[in-house]
């Protein structure tokens, strides 16, 4: 009943969050605005449009599973997988905090040994992450669905290696390989992942296996096909060693 209170409250989360960077921007940080030349625009916009299309690759893959089950599913269906997606996403969190804190760093140093053993850690975490919801699957649905959604525990625990594997991909992207000056495969596995995702659902449609956890599987495998891709290309670089 309160669900336009909820976007309300988030709309203005985000215009008080918006006001408070440009009073510390203006008023302590004392950084003075000024308008870029048009050379500087396009230059700035030319190298951003491959980055602009792997986010937005990344926003369909995260959205497209809820769009297509809520066409061929019921809404409890889309329910349950939203707050399953929902709360593996928020355990991805601390694991792409970690890899925006060392981005800096490996982007400054470039020390081979520290994003190799980064890597040990990364791998731990997202492991140590996953087995946590995996086991506490239940009593997370429980406390915020009731026995409502009873589907998504499973759902949640499919989505476990979503988590295991999303956490080692986002450092293998832009700490790394973007930091490195490879922007290219860094895009690339994001719009290959799309594209993966499209022809999987697709295959799906053609041999009716259409079901709310063979979706939450897809992106799994998804979400596999860009870790393989980075970390071949990873390899290939002799940024990593096996």
């Amino acid at each position: 009943e309160d669900y336009i209170n909820v976007v309300l409250l988030q709309s203005i989360g985000c215009i008080l969050s918006g006001g408070v960077s440009f009073y510390v921007l203006l008023k302590i940080e004392r950084i003075r605005l000024s308008f870029p030349g048009f050379s500087i625009l396009k230059c700035c916009f030319v190298d951003s449009i491959p980055f602009f299309i792997s986010r937005l690759s990344v926003v369909l893959n995260n959205g497209m599973a809820k769009l297509v089950s809520g066409i061929f599913f019921s809404m409890d269906a889309v329910a349950a997988f939203d707050l399953a997606q929902k709360i593996a996403t928020t355990a991805m969190i601390p694991m792409q905090m970690m890899n925006q804190a060392v981005y800096p760093h490996i982007a400054n140093t470039k020390s081979l040994s520290f994003i190799r053993k980064y890597l040990i850690i990364n791998v731990f975490l997202s492991l140590i992450a996953s087995l946590f919801v995996y086991v506490m699957s239940p009593y997370i649905i429980s406390i915020l669905a009731g026995t409502q959604l009873n589907s998504a525990v499973l759902l949640l625990r499919i989505l476990c290696l979503w988590i295991f594997v999303g956490g080692i991909t986002s450092y293998i992207g832009a700490p790394v390989l973007v930091s490195f000056g490879y922007s290219k495969p860094f895009n690339r596995s994001v719009i290959l992942s799309t594209v993966s995702l499209l022809l999987i659902y697709l295959l799906c449609y053609l041999v009716d296996i259409f079901s709310i956890y063979n979706f939450a599987i897809t992106l799994v495998l998804s979400e596999f096909i860009i870790l393989i891709y980075r970390f071949y290309f990873c390899l290939k670089l002799r940024i990593f060693y096996i």
